[in-house]
């Protein structure tokens, strides 16, 4: 179990002379919730697992508090926002992430191996 999948991947290119190898895949990966699929690593204690849940918590919350300052002050200026595209360039990307990140902290409990 674990290491490398070569279903799905097909190497396109070889240049020796460069050290360059050019490959397709076919398929996505997925790393939302990234796991040790080895299992080379030891069980965390329930106090360890309280520990690292609360510190996962707190730093997105921070995240998204921080994301959602960002979008309140670019909101503010939004006479500016549409008349230059570089400020709805990062309005847009403050709302996504944020989304983003209500996704995952919403989702992260339910994930399974």
């Amino acid at each position: 179990r674990g290491g490398w999948d070569t279903l799905g991947v097909i190497t396109v290119m070889i240049d020796f002379n460069n050290s360059v190898i050019i490959c397709n895949s076919t398929h996505l990966t997925s790393f939302a919730v990234l796991v040790d699929v080895s299992g080379s690593q030891q069980e965390l204690s329930a106090e360890e697992q309280r520990a690292l849940s609360i510190v996962s918590y707190v730093g997105c919350g921070i995240s998204l508090i921080c994301l959602m300052i960002a979008i309140v002050a670019l909101l503010y200026y939004r006479r500016t926002i549409f008349k230059e595209l570089p400020n709805f360039i990062h309005l847009n990307l403050a709302i996504a992430l944020a989304l983003g990140l209500l996704v995952f902290v919403s989702g992260i409990e339910t994930a399974t191996d």
